[in-house]
């Protein structure tokens, strides 16, 4: 594990394209971090996940960027997903249906 490198930090055009890089970028990280592949998986889809919500909801319609950090810290792996976006509001007429919060929070850990 000496070798593999403690964090990572990029930012990318808010669209749909990124959400894939972005989450490629991630599970490499933890796979490299030695996550178990169920783990990996988890933090494929919990950063997919965050990553469309910031790509669908954060700029609406503008161009913006979504950073993408993860670090591993005492064997933790830590991953921030975010943007400088206006946030979610409640909006009738939103895609999706509105459970990725919940599945983002199912798939972390919190010890």
């Amino acid at each position: 594990m000496c070798s593999v490198a403690r964090n990572i930090s990029e930012s990318f055009l808010a669209v749909p394209d990124a959400v894939g890089r972005a989450r490629h970028l991630l599970a490499d990280f933890a796979t490299e971090a030695g996550a178990s592949e169920r783990k990996t998986e988890d933090v494929r889809l919990a950063s997919s996940e965050a990553l469309t919500n910031a790509v669908l909801h954060a700029y609406r319609g503008e161009e913006g960027m979504v950073h993408v950090t993860a670090a591993l810290v005492s064997n933790d792996l830590w991953v921030l997903i975010a943007d400088d976006g206006c946030g979610l509001e409640p909006q009738a007429q939103r895609p999706g249906l509105g459970l990725g919060l919940g599945l983002i929070a199912e798939l972390s850990d919190r010890k």
